[in-house]
């Protein structure tokens, strides 16, 4: 159809249909063949001359339908790339109507044939544009992933095997696009691999620790909470995965606090489990099932595994006041939104509990968890004005609450919950048993002056099984004492209720004993020893009976030291490093292991590696551990002859340091993958060729990243800059400033890798495009040592009331001599600091810029204002600053010296 629909448009139109002679079609053909580098003989010469000299003169006309695709290839010149990628993205599209349009058969095993070559077909075409950084037809490969990522049918299968391309070969803007499908995928109930660790590890990469974290990172947690049980195990186990990845601080910021939030969704909505008849269950309230038990369980377990692997810090700063939280928002406004945030709380609370010792859960149990946790709930429940959605919403309610109360009271003590638990025990005996009164029969009736509300919701057998199983715990005497009257328990402990009682609870699992609750428990590889995970029905997890995390014979904290306890109370409680930086000479970690000045850093984006630099001719990395006071490296890099100056990091995992010639090589096989010295030619295809003697051998110095595949390279011998693509295997263009304006300095690129910026010796600042190498500005600064160049997101006002426009970046410069200066997007000065600086280092995120001069002074600028400065004890860091780095999703700071320490500090 497309053939014959072709052949009319070509017979309409206004071309003579003229066949070509078949001898020039001949020697088209073979010119055509002829490769690029190759040359062609005289004949071909001539011949190819006369057909362009018909070609100008109009002489030419279309050809047959057979010889169409020659035609319009050798008239319009396309590159031989495109045609190429035409053809697999043709492939693409064929298989593509062959799969749906059921051409393929209804064979599964056809079917699926049709799909795996249609993806390997955009596959390969993908892979045909990996050589160039913008590559025009980018955009349309992003556009055909889109549609695939929408069918159905083909998203899983171009998720696995597209994405890993994607990243490897597009640029971030193009990247950016495929964010949202992958959310919506994320969502889908039934994907379970990519909720898989492996999957992750290429997103957080791709996308950055920061973007991964708030924008997937609670998508994931959801997935936890999903009803495939296969997803939500999996989810669970990506989550533990990603807490040791990144550390307390970002998971008491980005998942715990995740955790909490989706944990109330889990009984939503509040009901009795299908098949459970309210007579039957309300006959013993210590075990009432939910229908979200089994699920909410799962997330459950991820927030004790959390508070067991680092410290109880995050129960006492964010699990119980969660919880408070929650009871407070009831206490205001009872709505059905909270009505299982309140089931939430209870079973928050039973983690806290159980993961604190004895000395903590004193600490917080009469203050927090019996005054401000369960005696508010006790006083909601029992307070008719709380507008419960239904009697069976308030009944459960306040049966988790005294699951909680008794389970409480067993590890306390008799005593110490008569004398810390009284208020919530006392409100709860005393408005239960004022519901019903006994008749002359000794017969329980409902009491004539009682709330139809409450009695609604409480029937006999929930009061008699309340009363049946404290005073089997307590003795009546020491019930007795939190009731006004007395008198009024002995009607619910007549023989036939205590028959009754024992009957109900005769088939369930029995309640925790005190020294089955002081079991502590055990780690065995990601899971807890722990029910935790698994409930039936009839048996919420609540009340398992060898469920324990922590307990009351655990003595320990947590692995964190008190500096990253303490960071992780920041993190929940903080305002956020913008609002209140701070630099309180507080060592978290120190890294041991260079022996010679420390010349630059690289920080992974998920902030639990780095990389440093050293004089000392290795390139270190290093693993943060928030138990540990001092680390060792974890890989030293020895394949440097001279000084290491500059270190940075490429997507592909792969580590690029300087000594003068670039090294590019790989941490984990510990091998090195490529070498590039700034005499080795630039290729118009990308790629480098073979080195060359020159006197510039050996004199790159300053390296910087441009985008996430591309590295800047300046030297000190020259007055450009080099670009560096490891997808091309080497130098792909240079970039040429002022003729003769000096030697290169320092070099930067902005977020976006469109605009480079690069210091000249003779103290000319000139900007540069990217895609073009054209000059846009230039101007003269008075510094002829600059130290380095920052693209700051500040609004800053010059003395002439100008300012950078809402949302462009400013230029900050650093200088040894002249101190600091800040440019707007035109290099118009805004500001100057006369302060010499010899050290910098940026929080674009946060709008931060920090800065040491030769005494240890620093200078912290918030927003293009001076928030802090301080001069760093001797006793802390010793040695003066040599490099810095910032750690902008922990609030803290790197800083290397002149003798080889490294420390991380807050």
């Amino acid at each position: 159809q497309l053939r014959g629909a072709l052949g009319r448009l070509l017979r309409a139109s206004s071309f003579e249909d003229a066949d070509e002679a078949p001898e020039e079609r001949d020697a088209a053909a073979s010119r055509a063949a002829t490769p690029p580098g190759a040359s062609a003989s005289k004949a071909d010469t001539v011949a190819d001359s006369e057909y362009r000299s018909r070609k100008r003169n109009n002489q030419l006309s279309i050809p047959p339908l057979k010889d169409l695709h020659f035609f319009l290839v050798y008239t319009l010149s396309i590159p031989t790339e495109v045609i190429t990628i035409h053809d697999k993205v043709a492939i693409f599209y064929a298989y593509n109507v062959l799969r749906k349009n059921s051409l393929a058969g209804s064979e599964e095993k056809r079917s699926q044939q049709a799909l795996h070559s249609e993806i390997e077909s955009l596959r390969r075409a993908m892979l045909q544009t990996s050589r160039r950084r913008f590559h025009p037809l980018h955009p349309i490969l992003v556009h055909l992933m889109l549609g695939a990522l929408a069918d159905t049918v083909s998203a899983i299968t171009t998720v696995n095997r597209l994405f890993p391309v994607a990243c490897r070969i597009l640029s971030s803007e193009n990247l950016a696009v495929l964010l949202q499908p992958l959310k919506r995928l994320l969502l889908n109930e039934t994907t379970v691999k990519l909720v898989d660790r492996r999957f992750l590890t290429q997103l957080s990469i791709a996308y950055g620790a920061r973007r991964f974290l708030e924008d997937c990172v609670p998508t994931l947690v959801e997935a936890v909470a999903a009803r495939n049980l296969d997803r939500s195990i999996v989810a669970k186990e990506s989550i533990m995965w990603l807490t040791r990845r990144y550390g307390p601080v970002c998971c008491a910021r980005f998942i715990s606090s995740n955790l909490l939030r989706i944990l109330g969704s889990c009984y939503e909505p509040l009901r009795l489990p299908h098949g459970c008849k309210q007579a039957v269950v309300y006959t013993d309230v210590f075990r009432v099932p939910l229908e979200g038990d089994s699920t909410g369980a799962r997330v459950e377990g991820a927030l004790s595994e959390i508070a067991l692997n680092f410290s109880t810090t995050f129960v006492t700063m964010q699990y119980l006041p969660f919880c408070v939280e929650v009871i407070e928002g009831a206490s205001r406004r009872l709505s059905t939104q909270l009505e299982p945030a309140l089931i939430a709380a209870l079973r928050v609370l039973r983690i806290s509990c159980r993961a604190m010792n004895d000395g903590q859960l004193m600490n917080y149990l009469e203050d927090f968890i019996a005054e401000r946790i369960l005696h508010r709930l006790a006083t909601l429940v029992c307070a008719e004005a709380a507008a419960f959605s239904t009697p069976d919403a308030r009944a459960l309610v306040a049966a988790r609450t005294l699951s909680s109360l008794l389970e409480i009271a067993l590890r306390v003590g008799p005593d110490n919950a008569r004398m810390y638990m009284r208020a919530p025990l006392e409100r709860l005996v005393e408005a239960m048993t004022a519901l019903y009164e006994a008749g002359d029969d000794l017969e329980l009736q409902p009491a004539r002056d009682a709330s139809p509300v409450l009695q609604s919701a409480f029937s006999l057998p929930f009061v008699r099984s309340m009363i049946s199983r404290f005073s089997a715990e307590w003795g009546v005497p020491l019930l007795s004492s939190f009731c006004s009257m007395p008198a009024c328990i002995v009607p619910y402990l007549t023989p036939t209720a205590a028959m009754s009682s024992g009957n109900s609870g005769g088939s369930a699992t029995p309640m925790l004993s005190r020294n089955q609750m002081m079991m502590t428990s055990s780690s065995t590889g990601n899971r807890l020893f722990s029910l935790s995970g698994s409930s039936s029905a009839l048996s919420p997890p609540m009340l398992s009976p060898a469920s324990s995390v922590g307990g009351a014979g655990s003595d320990s904290s947590g692995s964190l030291s008190a500096l990253w306890c303490t960071r992780v109370s920041a993190a929940v409680c903080g305002t956020g490093a913008r609002s209140s930086p701070r630099l309180d000479h507080l060592s978290l970690c120190s890294f041991t292991g260079h022996s010679s000045t420390v010349t630059a850093f690289a920080v992974v984006s998920n902030e639990n590696s780095f990389v440093s630099a050293s004089s000392d001719k290795t390139v270190r990395l290093w693993t943060v551990n928030a138990d540990r006071d001092t680390t060792a490296c974890q890989y030293s890099y020895k394949g440097h002859s001279k000084s290491v100056s500059d270190v940075c990091l490429l997507s592909t995992n792969a580590i690029a340091s300087t000594d003068g010639v670039i090294q590019i090589w790989d941490p984990f096989r510990g091998a090195g993958l490529l070498s590039v010295d700034w005499s080795t030619a630039t290729s118009s295809e990308g790629g480098g060729v073979s080195m060359t003697s020159s006197s510039s051998a050996g004199s790159i110095n300053r390296l910087a990243n441009l985008d996430r595949h591309c590295l800047l390279a300046a030297s000190s011998l020259h007055g450009y800059v080099k670009l560096l693509d490891l997808r091309a295997g080497g130098w792909v263009a240079d970039l040429h400033c002022l003729k003769g304006a000096g030697l290169a300095r320092a070099v930067a690129a902005d977020e976006s890798g469109a605009r480079v910026a690069v210091a000249l010796s003779s103290g000319a600042l000139v900007m540069l495009d990217a895609r073009t190498g054209r000059e846009l500005h230039t101007v003269q600064v008075a510094g002829t040592h600059p130290t380095g160049i920052k693209f700051m997101p500040w609004r800053v006002e010059g003395a002439d009331g100008a300012s950078a426009p809402s949302g462009a970046s400013c230029l900050v410069l650093s200088d040894a001599d002249e101190g600091m200066a800040v440019f707007g997007r035109r290099l118009q000065l805004l500001h100057r600091l006369s302060d010499p600086t010899v050290v910098s280092a940026a929080d674009e995120e946060n709008q931060l810029l920090l800065t040491v001069n030769t005494s240890n002074c620093v200078k912290l600028y918030c927003a293009g204002e001076l928030s802090l400065e301080t001069r760093l004890r001797s006793d802390v860091l010793h040695g003066q600053i040599s490099a810095a780095a910032r750690f902008p999703l922990n609030d803290a700071w790197l800083f290397g010296t002149s003798n080889g320490t490294i420390k991380l500090m807050c």
